[in-house]
């Protein structure tokens, strides 16, 4: 792929930006949306086995 690894850590870095304005501007809807992610976490480890 041309310019990999540049492109792939341009696109980590805009998501951190995004992720973080996130939680800067609206903080309740960022942990809520953090929550109901993390409440897929032992779905996800129960599916694994």
């Amino acid at each position: 792929m041309p310019g990999h690894p540049w492109t792939t850590l341009l696109f980590i870095a805009a998501q951190w930006l995004i992720v973080l304005s996130t939680f800067a501007h609206d903080p309740q809807r960022a942990f809520i949306g953090l929550g109901i992610a993390l409440a897929g976490l032992p779905i996800y480890f129960l599916w694994r086995r």
